[in-house]
């Protein structure tokens, strides 16, 4: 199967220099919202008292901003990976829509769960678990056959980096059993540090992004690939 990897990072900040000393290592859970910061001393990073008020509450829960579909285009890091997948959109849309089955390709989640009496279709919850961090996601697009996505609404157990994420897998029809399948990350950082997306984070993601997209394929033709 053919796959390709696009990055697209418009925006660039000042005040590297004074961010670039304050981290030696960045782990990135890619699918998700959660970005884990180490320090050289292992502390965490600093965060305003404003800040940590208003954006974390009494069970450590980080609250995402909530984005509408067409953000998802506009945001300022986008990172996308596409693979040509034999299987019809029906097929591959199933997959997606099938939410238990999603930490069986896709390696960085450990668990998924419903929220709510709905479970399928724009308005729909789930909490992703990636080990101990879980994120809420709330899809804002749910065409079968076509499109798939969501936006992120809370962060737990981890300081996160940013400040609204979104997802958006799109399934092009080739054939009748055939489809480009692009999956898309949308990503608001905290202002100050668009530049550690870009320069650091966006090779790691895309690959993740990649490397999903190849267990989905694994996923829907698993005795073709073994």
């Amino acid at each position: 199967m053919s796959s390709k990897v696009k990055v697209h990072v418009p925006v660039k900040l000042k005040g590297r220099r004074e961010i670039r000393g304050r981290f030696a290592r960045f782990e990135a859970t890619a699918g998700t919202a959660d970005s884990r910061v180490t320090l050289p001393t292992g502390r965490t990073p600093p965060t305003t008292s404003s800040t940590r008020s208003s954006r974390i509450g009494h069970d450590d829960t980080m609250e995402m901003t909530p984005q509408p579909p067409e953000w998802t285009d506009r945001a300022p890091v986008k990172i996308s990976a596409s693979r040509e997948i034999v299987a019809s959109s029906d097929e591959i849309f199933a997959a997606l829509a099938d939410h238990q089955s999603w930490p069986q390709w896709f390696s960085q989640l450990t668990k998924i769960e419903s929220l709510g009496e709905l479970t399928e279709g724009v308005g729909s919850k789930r909490r992703a678990f990636v080990n101990k961090v879980e994120i809420d996601e709330e899809f804002i697009e749910w065409e079968p056959g076509t499109v798939w996505g969501f936006t992120v609404t809370a962060v737990r157990g981890v300081p996160s980096m940013i400040e609204s994420m979104s997802e958006r897998v799109s399934i092009q029809q080739l054939s009748p059993d055939r489809c480009r399948v692009t999956y898309l990350m949308a990503i608001g950082p905290r202002r100050r540090i668009v530049w550690l997306f870009d320069k650091v984070l966006r090779k790691v993601l895309a690959k993740k992004l990649s490397g999903a997209l190849a267990g989905l394929d694994h996923y829907l033709h698993p005795t073709e690939q073994q």
